[in-house]
């Protein structure tokens, strides 16, 4: 396990810099390691059998596959707007978003980095439907616990232009 983040580092260096064209690429394994502390990224990845976790924090990246099919997830999803829409259980709103939240790993990212103030969610696909703000951690929302921001590609995140950093600079 304390080598996996080291062999995933060296996967995305060894990984050409074209990006692929259905999947993610980074300019640089080096920028995610740039990531401010107190910040935690997940990336999800959504197969039909399973989902891809992609952690990524300060000078760590790791990932996980995740037991949860995408119709499972439809369906859990689609329980809970159920449950919200018929006001009848309660409860059953409450199971599902900390099922959602152990399943999606979120409870366990919160549990490995318990300084974490700002979580970035890259959430596309099915995911994208998750209320990840209204997710149980501890029984606290997880909206309450830290600074959320949802994004759809993770190649979103990276920095500006050079061109645009030296303008700024030379102001």
């Amino acid at each position: 396990p304390e080598a996996t983040p080291d062999q995933i580092a060296r996967w995305v260096a060894e990984t050409s810099s074209a990006p692929p064209a259905d999947g993610f690429a980074l300019r640089s394994p080096w920028s995610l390691w740039r990531l401010p502390l107190g910040t935690v990224a997940l990336h999800y990845h959504v197969l039909p059998d399973r989902i891809l976790l992609f952690r990524f924090a300060w000078r760590r990246i790791e990932a996980f596959i995740l037991p949860l099919s995408r119709s499972t997830l439809d369906r859990q999803l689609t329980r809970c707007l159920t449950a919200l829409q018929a006001d009848d259980d309660p409860g059953a709103v409450d199971e599902v978003l900390e099922w959602l939240a152990r399943a999606l790993g979120v409870t366990a990212a919160l549990a490995a980095f318990p300084r974490v103030r700002r979580l970035i969610l890259i959430a596309h696909d099915a995911i994208a439907n998750v209320p990840f703000a209204a997710l149980p951690v501890h029984g606290v929302a997880l909206c309450r616990r830290v600074a959320i921001l949802q994004m759809d590609r993770l190649w979103r995140m990276r920095r500006r232009a050079r061109s645009e950093e030296h303008t700024s600079e030379l102001q």
